[in-house]
Order: structure tokens, then sequence, then C-alpha cells
């Protein structure tokens, strides 16, 4: 799912989706310095984060972004992207709270101290 935003006057795509398919459209990776290009070493690190998550039977989602110009169009939106600094996880389905309850997500963030 793709929404776009105004931030800080520039418009901003931001994508959510299962991690395999956000870190394939991923070419860059923002660390605590600057915004870098995605090796292929940080992708495998990132999908194994999640695979662990998803062992412990969450439910994983990649939040990405891009900034976009004003000749973006529809079918690259989602191409280039910058994964987010985390995944979002939360149970599974059948595993969570039962009608009623709250669902709870928790933020899993990315470590870039290898840099």
């Amino acid at each position: 799912m793709t929404v776009t935003r105004q931030r800080a006057g520039r418009s901003w795509a931001f994508i959510k989706g299962v991690p395999e398919v956000i870190l394939e459209r991923c070419t860059f990776m923002r660390t605590t310095h600057a915004v870098t290009a995605l090796t292929a070493s940080d992708r495998a690190r990132m999908l194994q984060a999640s695979a662990r998550m998803a062992h412990d039977a969450l439910r994983v989602l990649a939040l990405a972004e891009r900034p976009l110009d004003e000749s973006a169009i529809p079918e690259e939106i989602e191409q280039d992207l910058i994964p987010g600094t985390g995944w979002l996880a939360g149970p599974t389905p059948g595993r969570g709270p039962q009608r009623g309850q709250a669902l709870q997500l928790r933020w899993h963030a990315h470590r870039d101290d290898h840099r």
C-alpha cells in the first residue's frame, strides 16, 4: 500500500508491505549519518531479522519511503525506495488479541552501527 504526503515542502511516497517485496524495491538505506546505497549484505541482514520475527509467529510489515519529483509516474513510485528504520510486527491472525482487545504492534529497529 502506498500513500503520498507532503513533508518539508516536498512530496513523499510512504509504502508498506511484506519485507521480501519491499526490500526487493529498495536501493538505498538510511543510516545515522546519511542515505547510502543498500548492499546485498544489508538486504540479507534485514531479511534475516524479518524471518526471525516471522518464526516467532509475528506478522511483519516493512515500511519504506522515497521523495517524489514532479515527473513521478505511478508505475515508478514504488521503485528506488529507502527502507524505514525498522519493522512493524504484531501477532499472526488467529494468535492475536480476541475480539474487543487492542492489537499491539512492536517496532523493531534496524541497527546500522556496523557502518
